[in-house]
């Protein structure tokens, strides 16, 4: 059995994270058992509480609310909550670290959680390690997900550099992201490794078989265009609404299936409300979605991150916005089409293509697949994960 323990400190919520479906993810940040106990620390919750997901991972959340829940409409209480989660995180929780005899500290952004870790890492004398899962300049310009001091981007990245500089190591999950690093920051490149994303094939590929023409009364003759993922500016969740409605004018032989939730989805669904071409699926779970991604013809990811990789498993050519890291699973021509961003006609012609020529179309979606068996298999990931933590604790 391992002798070391890892504290994550993740900016997430329980209640988040299970909405999504993604549960899963955090259970595998053991590393393939190379950890022998995981507490993943939510500094900054809805609701104080400790959740046992498995007997080596523990999620001990602090929030804001209280048990009399008609106070909670206040504002004021959200305001004043940040008092206890204060205590909590500065009295409470260092005993946690020493009684699980915590071995590796890692945050999962360069921010705020950055800075809890490095307040535990110099309390208790812990490596810490910062790892980057997000392209946050890219997600400042299109309005997404990103991260602002007192409404400043430039007063965020100030604090990234320090909490880049503090970390014993900076571990990206993508190459992507490292390049920005080098560029944007002034650390030691020595400290950089790339942490890349890895998926469990055997569970994709043997989930239960579910008819998804069926669950979705999608017509037997139509083709599936799958999309699975937040309804959000970032995901480019106009552009998808786009690129259907002007294939729609061209041919009828399709079907738009888009899955998930987000603060977009509301208005999606009035503006598709009487568009046969698209069906709204809503949140669904992992069973649903790999199906889906399994019966589509090809899929639209015009921005992505284990929707890419899980899109890529399923063995279906791939439409995506050149931008960030789809060059490395979206190679143009072989395993689908990278199209300029936000070129609307370039995509739609690309699905064209696609959907004109079923051997072209199953060429390329051997190739995407091979591509993210290489380079995602959670057996290959994981080991060069257990490599780098092994290299740190040495």
């Amino acid at each position: 059995m391992s002798k070391f323990n890892l504290l994550t400190i993740t900016p997430n919520t329980y209640e988040d994270l299970k909405e999504k479906g993604v549960l899963h993810i955090i259970e595998n940040f053991n590393e393939d058992n190379f950890f022998n106990k995981c507490i993943h620390l939510f500094p900054i919750g809805r609701q104080t509480q400790v959740i046992k997901l498995a007997q080596d991972s523990i999620i001990m959340e602090y929030g804001w609310k209280t048990r009399f829940n008609y106070l909670n409409k206040f504002k004021i209480v959200k305001f004043l909550g940040v008092l206890p989660i204060l205590f909590n995180l500065i009295f409470r929780f260092p005993f946690v670290i020493r009684q699980e005899k915590i071995s590796v500290i890692r945050s999962t952004d360069p921010y705020l959680n950055g800075l809890i870790g490095i307040f535990y890492s110099r309390l208790f004398n812990l490596p810490l390690v910062v790892s980057l899962h997000a392209d946050y300049e890219k997600g400042h310009l299109l309005n997404g997900s990103t991260v602002l001091i007192f409404g400043s981007r430039k007063l965020a990245r100030i604090l990234e550099q320090f909490v880049y500089n503090k970390a014993d190591l900076i571990l990206p999950i993508r190459d992507h992201l490292r390049k920005n690093i080098v560029k944007d920051f002034n650390v030691d490149i020595s400290k950089i490794k790339i942490f890349p994303h890895g998926v469990n094939v055997k569970e994709f590929d043997e989930i239960e078989a579910i008819d998804i023409y069926k669950k979705f009364n999608i017509d037997k003759d139509k083709k599936i265009i799958s999309f699975a993922g937040r309804f959000s500016k970032e995901n480019y969740i106009d552009d998808v609404i786009q690129i259907a409605n002007e294939l729609n004018k061209q041919r009828d032989d399709f079907i738009f299936l888009l899955l998930g939730k987000g603060n977009e989805y509301e208005a999606i669904k009035k503006s598709v409300a009487n568009k046969s071409y698209i069906v709204l699926g809503g949140f669904q779970n992992k069973e649903i979605v790999f199906n889906v991604r399994k019966q589509s013809y090809t899929s639209v990811v015009l921005m992505g991150g284990y929707s890419l990789i899980e899109a890529a498993l399923a063995g279906k050519p791939i439409i995506s916005y050149d931008v960030e890291w789809h060059y490395e699973l979206v190679v143009d021509l072989q395993t689908g089409f990278l199209i300029k961003e936000n070129n609307i006609d370039e995509a739609v012609s690309k699905l064209n293509i696609l959907l004109n020529d079923d051997k072209l179309s199953a060429k390329m979606g051997n190739n995407v697949r091979k591509l993210a068996l290489q380079n995602h298999d959670i057996k290959k990931t994981t080991k060069i994960k257990q490599d780098i933590y092994k290299g740190l604790l040495n």
